[in-house]
């Protein structure tokens, strides 16, 4: 298993978050295989929370989560057809919430 987004501590002992970005859009909701993708980065890294960021063209869904008794799975997507500026706030709203999931600071984790 190798998520796209991982972010250790600075021993590299003990991973704070792992997120996965997907290249498609989805018809109207997520498929499945994500889900379960990342599910398995969650259990094999004892997370409670992961994040998925969909780059899309237009805003399909809003953010939601899927909570169903295990891992909470955060859902994201990031608009490419809007402005630069658009897109850079986008960014600064995925840093922060990837900061609130791993609990921590950047100067205190290594993000990979």
């Amino acid at each position: 298993l190798k998520p796209d987004l991982s972010w250790w501590d600075r021993q590299r002992t003990a991973c704070r978050f792992v997120g996965d970005c997907k290249y498609k859009r989805p018809d109207s909701s997520i498929p499945n295989a994500d889900v379960y993708q990342m599910h398995a980065y969650l259990t094999a890294l004892n997370l409670p929370a992961g994040l998925m960021v969909y780059a899309t063209t237009d805003r399909f869904l809003p953010p939601f989560s899927v909570v169903h008794g295990g891992p909470r799975i955060e859902i994201r997507q990031v608009n490419l057809a809007e402005s630069l500026d658009s897109i850079a706030d986008q960014m600064d709203q995925l840093a922060d919430t990837v900061r609130v999931m791993a609990g921590g600071t950047m100067s205190s984790m290594t993000a990979i």
